[in-house]
């Protein structure tokens, strides 16, 4: 995938190995080479008899060669270890051929053996470097037996070469030293680059690598969660792709039901060139949501304070209007047009007192009401002022039926839901239901209207919420208040699951 391999988030850590140990292997054998032939070189130049020994530098430069040729190929195919290890045994073979041609231990190619130890302890560490230490008094070993010079040796041609082996054994401890530290050190990186790696999987955030073309490169699982979606289906496709579509390099958008923030950055890699964008992102949903929440809050908070002084501004000038029009009705008793003033009154009356109500609640005391006294009452009221004449209240209530509310609030909580079914259907029958069951004590309001659609019953007890165009959307809100305020248990169900509008209230 084009980038892939050249992006990497800043900071982290570049996961290389120094000591690759392909390179090295080709540099020791290109070492060799030019070492080795150096020696054939300056041998050639200075031997006399140079017929034998160019038949000789011949023989060697086509076995150093054929072995490079062959290590080279192999390289590519054998460990590298493995590889690492032939070639020091091999250059032990060379370097023990030219002791042996030119004064066994005695030789000053056995300084070569510096070259091995150092490599391998350099390299593989206190164990490779101890193997390069037994070659070196195998070949030596090698040079005593098979060769049969031991008779030459002395307690001065000892004490040589127990300098050269002391010479070998602190380079073995240097270079050793050298390794541990070197691997130690890259250990650090290592558990350094694993907590990098674990705090960007495990982060709440999202990140997305996105390249020059826009197309998407990696995403940590943090994004991939926030998202929902699956790191399959998101290489080599874009955000659009993904339905997600960016508004400037900081900004907060709506990705299906999810607020997501963001903010788009160029990103750099090592060699200071931009190379793509760096996608940084978090579900901001529930912030958002409690914003919304408070936003609500406030408006009702500014509409108490203003409902507050409007609706004690109208509520003494619509009592008298109030007043005047039960005198009228004395005089004129068969006037309709007076019911329906006296009527829509009362409307204004409730919406007054619904706004009073969500400024400022109702502290009345809680009264132990007897439902069905409550509801003769009522029912009485209608007939006695003619209200809402095409309005039929049936009741089915028991006689000893007793709930614990204020007076004022059951009657607000009736009222706004007759004002809601008058408005649906204005010949609206309605029916009270009062029942116990498990040891609670229920009544039900029912009407035969169109009732609420499953699809906005979730909404209907949010304030301002209304499908009629004259509605205030507060009418059911107030309800909502009134029984949390009173620890009133309700339901309000669908037209799917009743005919027409049913609302039970639940008392403990």
């Amino acid at each position: 995938m084009k980038y892939q391999n050249k992006l990497r988030v800043s900071g982290s850590i570049k996961n290389k190995n120094i000591f690759n140990l392909k390179i090295i292997n080709n540099i020791i054998l290109l070492i060799r080479l030019l070492f080795f032939y150096l020696i054939f070189l300056f041998i050639y130049l200075t031997n006399i008899n140079k017929t034998e020994l160019i038949n000789e530098l011949i023989f060697l430069a086509v076995v150093i060669g054929f072995f490079s040729t062959i290590i080279f190929i192999a390289n590519t195919f054998i460990h590298d270890t493995i590889i690492l290890y032939i070639q020091s045994f091999f250059d032990t073979i060379i370097i023990t051929y030219l002791m042996y041609r030119t004064n066994f231990l005695d030789s000053p190619y056995i300084i070569f053996f510096a070259f091995v130890v150092g490599y391998l302890s350099f390299v593989k560490g206190f164990k490779g470097g101890l193997v390069g230490l037994i070659q070196f008094l195998f070949a030596t070993l090698i040079l005593f037996i098979v060769f049969k010079k031991s008779e030459n040796i002395n307690i001065t041609y000892l004490t040589n070469q127990f300098q050269y082996l002391f010479a070998f054994i602190l380079i073995y401890a240097l270079s050793s030293y050298l390794n541990y530290n070197y691997q130690k050190r890259v250990q650090e990186l290592k558990n350094l680059q694993n907590i990098q790696q674990l705090i960007v999987k495990n982060i709440g955030i999202g990140i997305m690598l996105i390249d020059k073309t826009g197309n998407i490169l990696s995403c940590n699982d943090a994004g991939k969660k926030i998202l929902n979606l699956k790191m399959n289906s998101l290489l080599d496709r874009t955000l659009k792709d993904i339905g997600l579509v960016l508004k400037g390099d900081e900004n907060i958008i709506k990705y299906n039901d999810k607020f997501i923030g963001y903010k788009l950055q160029d990103f750099i890699d090592e060699s200071n060139k931009k190379v793509g964008k760096l996608l940084i992102f978090q579900d901001v949903t529930e912030k958002e949501l409690l914003k919304i929440e408070l936003q609500k809050k406030q408006k009702l908070a500014n509409l108490g304070q203003f409902a507050t002084i409007i609706a004690h501004e109208i509520k003494n000038p619509l009592g008298a209007i109030k007043g005047s029009i039960q005198i009228l009705k004395k005089q004129f008793k068969a006037d309709k047009l007076i019911n329906i003033v006296e009527r829509e009154i009362n409307r204004l009356d409730m919406i007054l007192n619904n706004l009073l109500y969500v400024s400022r609640p109702a502290k009345k005391n809680k009264d132990l009401i007897k439902i069905s006294e409550f509801f003769n009452d009522f029912v009485d009221y209608f007939k006695i002022y003619d209200l809402y004449e095409e309005l039929k209240i049936n009741l089915n209530v028991i006689d000893d039926f007793e709930i614990l509310i204020s007076d004022i609030e059951l009657r607000q909580i009736i009222w706004n839901l007759i004002i809601n079914s008058y408005e649906a259907k204005n010949d609206v029958h309605i029916t009270i239901t009062t029942y116990i069951k498990d040891g609670k004590k229920i009544f039900s309001y029912s009407d035969n209207g169109p009732g609420i659609s499953s699809e906005i019953i979730k909404d209907v007890m949010k304030p301002f919420y209304s499908t009629k165009s004259k509605g205030s959307g507060l009418g059911l809100y107030i309800i909502k208040l009134i029984c949390d305020k009173n620890s009133i248990i309700y339901k309000l169900y669908s037209n799917k699951e009743v005919n027409g509008f049913q609302m039970d209230f639940i008392f403990k």
